[in-house]
């Protein structure tokens, strides 16, 4: 269910903070809009290469299990959605 979707929305957000997680567009839609306060935003990029990194060390040394890994991520907020650094992780194609 879209949070933003139906005619109640100025009464919401009147009487909440919201935060998101993920750099979907429509999260960071939102925070452009000033309808979200802060994105979090995890290093997909960084998650995706450990995982295949782990996938492949169970398959070279036969492990049964994996250990737990940290991803990095960025704290996003509407003053600096359009900085350069957080730019190549919102937007990393376009680049």
């Amino acid at each position: 269910m879209d949070f933003f979707a139906g005619d109640e929305l100025g009464w919401r957000l009147d009487r909440c903070s919201l935060y998101g997680v993920g750099s979907s567009e429509k999260n960071v839609y939102y925070l452009d809009k000033g309808w979200i306060q802060t994105l979090v935003v995890p290093n997909e990029f960084n998650m995706g290469y450990q995982s295949m990194e782990a996938i492949a060390k169970q398959l070279i040394y036969h492990m049964d299990t994996t250990r737990s890994s940290k991803v990095n991520y960025l704290v996003v907020d509407r003053e600096h959605l359009y900085d350069a650094d957080i730019q190549k992780v919102l937007f990393p194609i376009v680049q």
